[in-house]
């Protein structure tokens, strides 16, 4: 195997690796990550449910609740 100069997608600093599946610097990228990804997808389903008619929400609870017919 070949060294490879990358880049870590999330700090940005360079590093170099011979392993093939690596695309982070280190662990705490990489867990850095997958939190901001899952924040993502909770950011998508709140998005979705504003749109739905059945569905009111309070911002200062941060909840959705059914709207009153």
């Amino acid at each position: 195997m070949t060294d490879v100069k990358l880049k870590c997608p999330v700090c940005e600093k360079d590093f170099i690796t011979n392993n093939n599946q690596k695309i982070y610097c280190c662990s705490k990228c990489r867990i850095k990550h997958e939190r901001i990804r899952s924040q993502v997808g909770i950011n998508a389903s709140k998005q979705k449910q504003i749109k739905c008619d059945w569905w009111v929400y309070d911002i200062n609870q941060d909840k959705f609740f059914i709207k009153k017919q």
